[in-house]
């Protein structure tokens, strides 16, 4: 059976059930963005510019780098830890 209040090892409080980020979630935003950028770029090159047939060949690169960042970016965005965290003194462990 598992208790539903912890104590906390430093000062001896309550400790509430949590959760926190694990990894930035700013930083996951800009590879959201960047991916967005690489496949709208990939979009706009290939229907409304003309470009050379080495950068053609190059393009599709873009489409992909794009949406592979799209996915690193949604797991730094939303993967989060449960965590105890004491209300008085702030210590942190994991649940």
């Amino acid at each position: 059976m598992t208790s539903r209040v912890k104590l906390c090892g430093v000062c001896g409080a309550v400790m509430r059930k949590s959760s926190r980020r694990v990894l930035s979630g700013p930083a996951g935003f800009v590879l959201i963005l960047l991916g967005l950028l690489l496949m709208a770029g990939y979009g706009f090159f290939t229907n409304f510019y003309q470009a050379p047939w080495l950068v053609r060949f190059a393009l599709p690169s873009l489409y992909y780098i794009g949406s592979v960042l799209i996915g690193f970016g949604l797991i730094f965005f939303f993967v989060r830890e449960n965590i105890w965290r004491c209300v008085d003194c702030g210590e942190m462990t994991k649940r």
